[in-house]
C-alpha cells in the first residue's frame, strides 16, 4: 500500500510546459470563440432534456450533482485545479482514462464533468467514448438508442445526439452499444472531424471525453493526440504500480495532468467549517 501511495504522491494536477501564446493568438481565439456562438445556438436548439433521479445516481456514486454532499467537494477540488489549468492554455478538451477496468474512471468523468458544470457561466460536454464498453448512459439510467459510430459516420446530426441531463449546464454524448472494430473507428479521418466539429460547436465548453483503459485497447493512445490533456484514475488496493507507471510512459508525450486516487476511504460526513 506504501508503495501505491508514493506513486501517486504525484497525484497533484500539474500545469505542464506548452508554448506561451502570442496576444495575437490569444485575440484569434476570441474571435474564432466569438464567430462559433452562433453555431452553438443552432446546435442546441431543441435538444432533448432529461431530468434525472438524484437516488438512482446516488446509487452509482454520481454526486457531484450536489453541492451540500460532503463527498462532493472532493469533485469540486479536482475541478478547480482542472480548470485552473485549462483556462491557463485556453484548452477545451479533458479525457479520463485508467490502466485497467474497474478503477471507477468513468465514474470520476461524470462526476468532474457535473462539477464543471457548476462553474460559473460553464457549459460541459461529457462524451461516451470508451467505445467497446460504453457505459455513462447506464450510470445515468438514460436508455436511448444514441450511438456515436453513427454520428462519427455522419448517419445522424450531433443535435439529434446530444441531450440536456437537467443538471445545471451540461449535456451528454451516449454510446448505447459496444462498437468492436473502435480501434479502426478511433483511427479514421471521420472521428477526427467529429472532435474537431465538436470543439468548433461548443468553444467555451468543457469537453470531458470518458475513454478505455489504457492497458486494454490501443484506442485511447489512437485519440488522444486529438485531445487537449488527459487524467489517469487509479484505485486503492486494486491498480498495480507497474501498470501506473506503464500507463505514465504512455502519456510522456500528452498533456498529463496527474492521476486521481480512487475508490479511497469515504470522506467523512460530519466535516462542517466553523
Amino acid at each position: 500500500m506504501e508503495r501505491i501511495k508514493e506513486a501517486i504522491a504525484k497525484a497533484s494536477i500539474t500545469s505542464p510546459a506548452v508554448p506561451q501564446r502570442r496576444d495575437s493568438d490569444a485575440r484569434q481565439t476570441e474571435t474564432q470563440k466569438r464567430s462559433a456562438a452562433p453555431q452553438q445556438d443552432a446546435v442546441l436548439r431543441g435538444v432533448e432534456t432529461i431530468l434525472l433521479d438524484r437516488a438512482s445516481l446516488k446509487k452509482h456514486r454520481i454526486i457531484a450533482f450536489d453541492s451540500r454532499d460532503p463527498v462532493c467537494a472532493s469533485f469540486d477540488m479536482l475541478r478547480t485545479r482542472v480548470a485552473q489549468v485549462m483556462n491557463k492554455h485556453n484548452w477545451r478538451t479533458i479525457a479520463v482514462t485508467s490502466p485497467n477496468p474497474q478503477a471507477g474512471k468513468t465514474t470520476v468523468a461524470i462526476n468532474l464533468a457535473l462539477s464543471l458544470a457548476r462553474l460559473h457561466e460553464s457549459m460541459t460536454v461529457l462524451v461516451d467514448f470508451d467505445l467497446r464498453n460504453p457505459n455513462i448512459g447506464k450510470f445515468l439510467n438514460i436508455n436511448r438508442d444514441n450511438n456515436i459510430a453513427d454520428l462519427i459516420n455522419h448517419k445522424i446530426n450531433l443535435s439529434d445526439s446530444l441531450i440536456k441531463i437537467g443538471i445545471d449546464n451540461i449535456y451528454v454524448l451516449l454510446n448505447k452499444n459496444p462498437i468492436l472494430y473502435s480501434s479502426e473507428l478511433i483511427g479514421s479521418r471521420s472521428a477526427l472531424q467529429f472532435i474537431e466539429n465538436l470543439k468548433s460547436s461548443f468553444p467555451n465548453a468543457f469537453i470531458v471525453f470518458d475513454l478505455p483503459p489504457m492497458l486494454v485497447t490501443d484506442d485511447t493512445l489512437s485519440l488522444l493526440p486529438y485531445i487537449d490533456c488527459v487524467l489517469l484514475v487509479a484505485a486503492v488496493h486494486e491498480t498495480r504500480i507497474s501498470d501506473l507507471h506503464e500507463s505514465e510512459q504512455k502519456l510522456e508525450n500528452a498533456n498529463y495532468l496527474g492521476v486521481v486516487l480512487n475508490k479511497a476511504l469515504e470522506v467523512s460526513r460530519d466535516y462542517k467549517y466553523n
